[in-house]
């Protein structure tokens, strides 16, 4: 038989066979994440204030209208309201550059640390988190390195750590800012990434 059919043959088996572990995988994670869900008991926020103002502006993502940004994968956004501005989360930095794009995008557009106040991680991702490294280690990253945040509040979804910072693990709704608060923890199975939380 012609190699190049071999080949073929063998590499749709090894494609199916993933395909097949793939849906196992998120089927038995949909069907988990759907009992954490009936077994946990959301405490609720009874008022987390207010804001006149709310603005969203993503630092990362797979697209821009600017040419001295640098987009990628991961996700970063700046939310601002009355008084406070929230990082929501760190971009993937996947070739672990210093600076990263996060931080390049923040300079390029005049946004400084010092702006922020506090730091909210979606997920345990590395695409939320700065990279890989970072997500086996429970912890994330800005840039190549853990730099300074200089005691800023820090909202995880899951228990994290990070160097001179007592991170809050917000697994129920948690108000992180007046009038902005997280959802807390929702279990749930992504088919390719896996497992969320």
């Amino acid at each position: 038989m012609n190699p190049v059919i071999v080949f073929v043959i063998l590499l749709l088996v090894i494609l199916f066979i993933l395909l097949i572990f793939l849906i196992i995988r998120f089927n038995k994670g949909k069907r988990m994440a759907e009992e954490r869900w009936q077994q946990s008991s959301i405490q609720k926020i009874s008022d987390f204030g207010a804001t006149k103002s709310l603005e969203i502006l993503p630092l990362i993502d797979w697209h821009t209208n600017r040419n001295d940004l640098k987009v990628e994968t991961g996700i970063s956004y700046l939310v601002m309201t009355d008084n406070n501005s929230i990082l929501f989360d760190a971009g993937l930095n996947f070739e672990q550059s210093d600076p990263s794009p996060l931080l390049h995008n923040m300079g390029q557009m005049g946004i400084s640390l010092d702006d922020i106040d506090s730091i909210v991680i979606s997920h345990n991702h590395l695409d939320h988190v700065g990279g890989l490294k970072w997500q086996k280690q429970k912890s994330f990253s800005l840039t190549a390195h853990q730099i300074d945040l200089r005691k800023k509040a820090v909202y995880t979804p899951i228990p994290m750590i990070y160097p001179g910072l007592d991170t809050i693990y917000a697994e129920n709704p948690t108000v992180v800012a007046n009038g902005v608060a997280t959802t807390g923890m929702i279990p749930n199975q992504d088919f390719i990434s896996g497992w969320i939380q």
